[in-house]
């Protein structure tokens, strides 16, 4: 069989796939040899265009497959036994949240046909090492499961902690994982750089989002009607939901204003804990943080236990105004001790006032151990069960952490541990550039990139 050193994923938008054709010509100047797997004809025509073979659309190769209703539950068993998945159930459920649907059925049938049809298509072709796709990018699961299965090795790509910079990992979510025995004293140079770069985070305070919010505000601007132009040119190539991309941006842009009657600013000296909101069915609550994917529900029992004299500063994430419900946000400011602020204050303000942040796994976490502030934490994030954060894994012990984060303060010589551990982690060209703004540059910095992370492990 043909040996591959890295088969890449490819998402449905075109950027993607011209990014993708600048990776194969990259790999192959370093003797290494790619496969990409596509989802749409968008990725389809970049390689066709750059006349290159080396790809397969994974939704064609499905359709070659069938799985009836009577054979459904039979399939099922069989994936999870084949590939080790737990629960079929678990792998649909941000697609299920995020897109609102119902049709668990027809979810699970897709599933397990990319499933399936990645496994005859692989094993009578193919021995690959190494399966590379971006965190929150589709098919995360499918490529997963099937390189556990087959010797392979699983890496996510996704934007470091250390703003500008990329992180590989072959942690099963995804995130920033660190050699225990690289978390250790920094002094001279090292240290001097991390205790710059937490004093450029600080005077900053950039909100910690890779694309600007022009492009993720619900807003009527000539960016914004050019991109729905092409949406509407290229949802058919792109395999765009359009009508529900649509209804989506109509609901946002007028919720926006709806929901301002929620809003109540700060109050000068008012004890409080942060506590940011995810962007809403995000994969760090589907897949991380599962039992607390409820939201309002994990501030309903916070505002139960909240220490005496103390609000709770609830603010939406800057990317999802209008994303979350009207319901929701009523019903978040009709707790007690709970106040809903407006969600484009600067983060780092409202973190360098609170006494407590609480977090289930944001990067405002991530954020606040910069100020030395308490962080609580209710889910699986990079910098949680590091020994700076108070983390809750059973909602029995909410009380006695929330009295611990009174009193608690994490180690300023810990942190700076870990934060050159994580810049050691991380690697160049920025997020940005790869997601999308990407040049033939980024192309090179990349692969040199991933080469690095993989280095010694490829003959």
């Amino acid at each position: 069989m043909e040996k591959i050193d890295f088969c890449f994923f490819v998402t449905e938008l075109a950027r993607d796939g011209e990014f993708a054709v600048m990776l194969s010509r990259e790999f192959e100047k370093r003797g290494l040899r790619t496969f990409f797997v596509t989802t749409s004809e968008a990725g389809d025509l970049a390689f066709q265009k750059a006349g290159l073979t080396n790809f397969c659309n994974i939704e064609s190769m499905s359709k070659t497959m069938q799985i009836t209703d009577e054979n459904l539950g039979r399939a099922v068993e069989r994936a999870q036994s084949q590939f080790g998945i737990e629960s079929m159930s678990f792998e649909i459920l941000t697609e299920k949240m995020v897109f609102k649907r119902k049709d668990d059925k027809e979810m699970m049938r897709k599933l397990l046909l990319y499933l399936f049809s990645l496994s005859e298509f692989f094993s009578k072709r193919f021995e690959v090492r190494y399966f590379v796709q971006g965190c929150s990018k589709s098919l995360n699961s499918i490529a997963f499961y099937y390189a556990g299965a087959n010797q392979g090795k699983h890496i996510f790509f996704s934007a470091s902690p250390i703003a500008g910079y990329l992180y590989f990992s072959f942690h099963p979510w995804g995130l920033l994982e660190v050699d225990p025995k690289n978390v250790k004293h920094v002094e001279g140079e090292a240290r001097k750089r991390i205790e710059d770069y937490v004093a450029k985070v600080k005077e900053e305070k950039k909100v910690a989002i890779v694309l600007p919010m022009s492009k993720v505000t619900p807003s009527l601007t000539k960016e914004r009607f050019q991109k729905l132009f092409y949406l509407l040119k290229n949802f058919r190539s792109e395999h765009l939901p359009i009508l529900f991309i649509l209804k989506n941006f109509t609901m946002r842009f007028f919720r926006q204003f709806y929901v301002r009657r929620f809003y109540q600013n700060p109050v000068p000296g008012e004890k409080y804990m942060y506590f940011p909101l995810h962007f809403p069915d995000d994969s760090q609550l589907t897949a991380r943080a599962v039992p607390f994917i409820t939201q309002e529900f994990v501030i309903e029992i916070l505002s139960r236990y909240l220490p005496y004299g103390y609000k709770i500063y609830v603010k939406e994430h800057p990317a999802s105004l209008g994303y979350y419900s009207s319901h929701m946000l009523r019903f978040i400011c009709g707790l007690p001790n709970v106040k809903l602020v407006p969600p484009l204050l600067n983060s780092h303000g409202l973190i360098q006032k609170a006494e407590i942040v609480c977090v289930i796994n944001s990067s405002v976490g991530y954020e606040a151990l910069l100020y030395q502030k308490p962080v609580v934490t209710f889910g699986e994030s990079f910098y949680s069960g590091r020994g700076v954060t108070l983390d809750i894994r059973n909602l029995y012990d909410v009380p006695k952490i929330l009295q611990q984060a009174q009193r608690f303060q994490p180690d300023r010589e810990r942190i700076l541990s870990l934060l050159h551990a994580w810049y050691q982690e991380s690697y160049p060209p920025s997020p940005e550039r790869v997601f999308y703004d990407s040049h033939q540059e980024d192309a090179e910095v990349f692969c040199d990139a991933l080469v690095k992370y993989t280095e010694g492990q490829i003959p």
